[in-house]
């Protein structure tokens, strides 16, 4: 029983070993362009649905790279995003005015990464699940009704239970890696993630089945513990 203790434990430790020689830790900062899709039936006073607009936000947060072989990496990530939805009535008269409600959220992911790694340049491709938790949301509404100028912001109260704060997503994607050194390895990453969550407590608002959705499109950098080959 000794012996296979034993066992274990080097195992265990030679594969520590090995994950921490392949490990790659570092950051990124960009863009998400989303939306929310059948988010609330808006119509102007005509009854005429009114266009939804993107929502442009921040991402940022901080990776994880670890390698299994040559080629295939596990990529963890911890990120803040935001996400909502924008709208805009201008179809009335004396009536201009956007309305923006943006949604801040905490997202877990663990991706499956393919990666070639040249001298100069790169390229990967990556793929896998991802858990978001609502942290906070905020409506804001600028513009004019009736030619009086409006411009107010309020908070969004999210623990209401009309409110899904929990999202399951999957995301895809790919980027450029641009290696300065054989530690350092700025990159170039271009993302789509589907919500498959519905936003809205279906007990709450059982009429509507919103899912968030957006392309995120972020730079940062990778720090190697391990020499590439």
């Amino acid at each position: 029983m000794k012996k296979y203790i034993l066992s274990c434990i080097v195992v265990l430790l030679s594969t520590a070993t090995v994950s921490f020689a392949q490990l790659a830790i570092g950051a990124k900062a960009g863009v998400n362009i989303a939306t929310i899709d059948d988010y609330a039936f808006f119509t102007d006073v005509n009854g005429e649905p009114i266009d939804d607009l993107p929502l442009v936000g921040l991402t940022i947060g901080a990776v994880a790279e670890i390698g299994l072989t040559k080629f295939f990496y596990l990529q963890p990530e911890v990120s803040f995003i935001q996400r909502g939805i924008s709208w805009k009535d201008d179809e009335n008269q004396g009536t201009d005015i956007k309305t923006t409600d943006r949604y801040n959220y905490l997202d877990i992911a663990a991706l499956a990464k393919f990666k070639y790694r040249g001298e100069k340049i790169g390229g990967y491709l990556v793929a896998g699940p991802q858990l978001g938790y609502l942290l906070s949301g905020k409506m804001t509404a600028e513009g004019t009704i009736i030619g009086q100028e409006i411009d107010s912001s309020s908070d969004i109260d999210v623990s209401m239970e009309v409110f899904n704060r929990w999202e399951f997503s999957v995301a895809v994607g790919g980027g450029l890696v641009l290696p300065l050194s054989a530690q350092l390895e700025p990159f170039i990453d271009v993302r789509y993630v589907q919500g498959f969550t519905d936003f809205w407590n279906p007990g709450f608002v059982g009429a509507l089945d919103a899912r968030n959705r957006g392309v995120s499109m972020t730079v940062g950098a990778l720090l190697s513990f391990k020499d590439k080959e």
